[in-house]
Order: C-alpha cells, then structure tokens, then sequence
C-alpha cells in the first residue's frame, strides 16, 4: 500500500470513528497541535492537562 493510500485510510477510519462516537453519544479523546483534546458528542472540545500528580483538569480548547 503507498503512502497516500495509507493516509486515506487513517483519515476515513478517524472519519468514522467520530460519527459512531457522535451517534453513541460518547466523547473522543484524541491528540490536535500536541496536546490531549475530549470532543463531546455536542461538538464542545476541551483540553485535557494532568498535572504531575495525576489530576485531571479539562478546559476549553482553542486553537
């Protein structure tokens, strides 16, 4: 399989992946710009940072 063939078919699994995920209504956690992004089924996306203690924080992302 080529490079560009390959690509296609990450970019069309990811594709799917958030429409099922939107259908269940369930989040998405993902990587964007290097940092640890939750999509909600509503289309709200928040920035995930945990601290060095393991504590989870969530806050609005923007670009």
């Amino acid at each position: 399989m080529r490079d560009d063939e390959l690509d296609q078919v990450l970019r069309d699994a990811t594709e799917l992946a958030h429409k099922k995920a939107k259908a269940a209504g369930t989040s998405l956690t993902y990587e964007e710009n290097g940092k640890m992004i939750r999509e909600y089924a509503d289309g709200r996306k928040m920035q995930v940072i945990i601290d060095d203690q393991g504590k989870r924080t969530e806050i609005e992302y923007r670009k």
